[in-house]
């Protein structure tokens, strides 16, 4: 099994391209997001659980010996799910598919009942139960098109329409990647 680790990163203005290729070099990275906002990146890395280690202690020594240690990196804001439950397929190959990031607040006790119903929706490829701000990130995959409706529009049209009506959801944040890239032999 894969633990993962969800870390949303500010890098110095203009060291963007530099960082990336740097942060696309840490073998334990499995995916980065360009994202628009207060931070530059989403960048989720990646550890298998292991008997004879701790996986939570390896991510951990990954973001703080690799990734914060970066020159240029200048805030990260980290969760790592306690609780993950993941399609292991993919709608589409990588080259074809847009995803979105839906952080998530549940009415107490009930992020388990949101995690199911999530699950039954099509496009969410994962939910996991995140400690800190946020009940759950939700990792929704679409087919980019270049006819309308565009990927932002189908992520957003499946937030407002979808999630955001089951119940017990209390509030969303939704973040649309402006480009994906991967690790090839991380995934």
């Amino acid at each position: 099994m894969l633990l993962k680790s969800f870390s949303r990163i500010k890098v110095k203005p203009g060291s963007e391209k530099e960082l990336l290729k740097k942060i696309l070099n840490i073998p334990e990275t499995l995916e980065a997001h360009s994202i628009m906002g207060e931070f530059d990146f989403l960048v989720i890395l990646g550890v298998q659980e292991v008997l004879s280690a701790n996986p939570w202690e390896q991510l951990t020594n990954v973001l703080m010996e690799k990734l914060r240690d970066i020159p240029g990196v200048l805030e990260t804001q980290t969760v790592i799910p306690t609780s993950s439950k993941i399609k292991e397929d993919h709608l589409y190959e990588f080259s074809k598919l847009a995803r979105g990031f839906i952080y998530i607040d549940t009415q107490p006790g009930k992020e388990a009942a949101v995690m199911y119903k999530l699950l039954q929706f099509e496009e969410v490829r994962e939910v996991h139960l995140t400690p800190g701000e946020h009940d759950i990130l939700a990792i929704i995959e679409v087919k980019k098109t270049v006819l309308p409706p565009k990927y932002p529009d189908q992520i957003q049209r499946l937030v407002v329409d979808r999630i955001n009506k089951i119940g017990d959801v209390v509030n969303t944040e939704t973040l649309i990647p402006v480009s994906f890239y991967y690790n090839k032999s991380g995934i």
